[in-house]
């Protein structure tokens, strides 16, 4: 099999630490026969009210049908927090196969609705459902969320859409500042939910704030040549394009289009303030025979950075478009930082597959310690984007430490990946699940909860026009005042 994203295994609890959206298990193991597990059939009479039969259509194959089915038993039956969310199966069968019947303009586009339905009504962040032919995966016709096809990348701004990164070959000659109003007659709200719907190979959604930040950074990969966009330039001046070609796909995750090359950067300002950009904390030499080593080596790549800075009054944080990692690297940076106290943060069980049982219970909690010791103030940079381990390390640094938190809400993704499936009727799936249940520690479920922000603001087009990022300035100006 072709390996397209890393191989993780999860052989004991410390490992979930490395699961994340963007770093997760490939293996070649089978899925199931497609027979519903034995105790999953609602008893008689439960459904007091079911749904109608789908609507007639286009007429399909039926492994194809038998496909979607297999599928939504798979994704219910070993999605961890399935028994919390209690998502009506049947009415969703319904609602998928309307889709496949009626949807877009042949099977094959109703096919990729319906899976996308299925998706999203788990708001699980690491649930995922892919093609089996990886190569269809990042084309116009099924994007990769977060990439444009316009070598241009746009951010979420109030109900619609700002351009903050541009390339050279941007078509549609774009510029940072400039935003994006309507697309094909769809303004606002209904732009964003019409990108959101798009099939896209990608996550699932945890929450609000992990849905808009999709919706704006995938808007210039949903397009199509034809396709008519209003910009709103910073003169004011409104302008209609019409896309005539697309490129190649351009990486939008990355609210500046930063290319992580390290495992960190730290910068000291001309003002004696010092910026840490983390983009990700996952290690690059991750080694499945030595997973302690690969953490220690990215965490002392980390340090080494923060070394550099670390007599700075304030530290910047930016975690922003990070998509996770390992957990225990967020941990330890977080139990350096000024008023950083132990305390519990996380309780996680893994669900066994069509039960309502959990096992494989562990904590994640925050200890103190002098190995990232700061005595500064200290800002965390978030959004939308900011997944999974980010998710504990954001959190960890708002209610265990003194630290302010501000920019966008994350993600709130708290779970993580096992090994895929294979749906092989129909066109083929793979279905990535997340078994996991993981709750603060009164017992709600984490997923989706966001915590709540210091400052709340979106990138400002002004700033943007003038190459500022309005995050850091704003993060800046609360921690100097007296």
């Amino acid at each position: 099999m072709q390996a397209w994203f890393t191989v993780l295994r999860l052989a004991s609890a410390a490992v979930l630490a490395f699961l994340s959206a963007q770093v997760l298990a490939c293996t070649t193991e089978s899925g199931s026969d497609g027979k519903t597990p034995p105790g999953t059939e609602p008893p008689p009479g439960e459904i007091k009210n079911p749904p109608p039969d789908p609507k007639p259509g286009r007429e399909v194959p039926a492994d194809w049908e038998a496909a979607l089915k297999e599928t939504i038993t798979e994704v219910d039956g070993r999605t961890g927090l399935g028994p919390d969310l209690k998502v009506d199966t049947k009415k969703l069968e319904a609602d998928a196969l309307t889709l496949l019947r009626t949807g877009g303009a042949n099977a094959d586009e109703g096919f990729r609705l319906a899976v996308r339905k299925v998706l999203h009504s788990y708001p699980v962040g690491h649930l995922q459902i892919y093609p089996l032919d990886f190569k269809k995966c990042g084309t116009p016709d099924l994007p990769s969320q977060a990439t444009s096809f316009v070598d241009a990348c746009t951010q979420p701004f109030d109900d619609h859409a700002v351009v903050t990164v541009v390339g050279a070959s941007n078509p549609l000659k774009l510029a940072p500042g400039d935003e994006i109003v309507e697309v094909d007659g769809k303004k606002g709200q209904a732009m964003l939910d019409a990108t959101f719907e798009h099939p896209m190979c990608g996550t699932a959604s945890p929450g609000a704030a992990n849905r808009r930040a999709l919706s704006a950074t995938s808007l210039l990969a949903t397009i199509h040549v034809g396709s008519t966009i209003t910009v709103k330039h910073r003169n004011g001046a409104i302008e209609v394009k019409t896309v005539d070609k697309l490129g190649k796909a351009k990486s939008c995750s990355d609210p500046f289009g930063r290319v992580a090359t390290t495992a960190a950067t730290a910068t000291m300002r001309p003002d004696g303030a010092a910026v840490l950009r983390i983009p990700s904390f996952y290690p690059r030499d991750f080694d499945e025979k030595d997973p302690q080593g690969s953490i220690d080596r990215f965490t002392n790549a980390i340090k080494a950075e923060f070394d550099k800075v670390k007599n700075a009054k304030e530290l910047i944080i930016d975690v922003r478009a990070n998509g996770g990692g390992a957990t225990l690297v967020g941990l330890a940076i977080a139990g350096g930082m000024p008023g950083a106290k132990a305390m519990p943060i996380a309780h996680c069980q893994e669900r066994v597959p069509y039960e309502t049982t959990y096992t494989s219970d562990f904590d994640y909690d925050l200890t103190p310690s002098t190995h990232f010791a700061y005595t500064g103030k200290v800002a965390v940079l978030s959004d939308g984007l900011s997944f999974s381990a980010t998710d504990y390390f954001i959190r960890t640094m708002r209610i265990a430490t003194n630290a302010i938190v501000g920019g966008r809400p994350q993600a709130a993704a708290y779970g993580g990946s096992t090994g895929e499936l294979k749906i092989e009727k129909g066109p083929g799936l793979y279905v990535v699940p997340d078994p996991w249940r993981c709750t603060e520690p009164g017992g709600k479920p984490l997923e989706g909860q966001s915590v709540k922000l210091d400052f709340e603001q979106d990138l400002a087009p002004a700033d943007l026009d003038k190459g500022l990022d309005s995050d850091v300035e704003v993060a800046l100006g609360i921690l100097r005042k007296p």
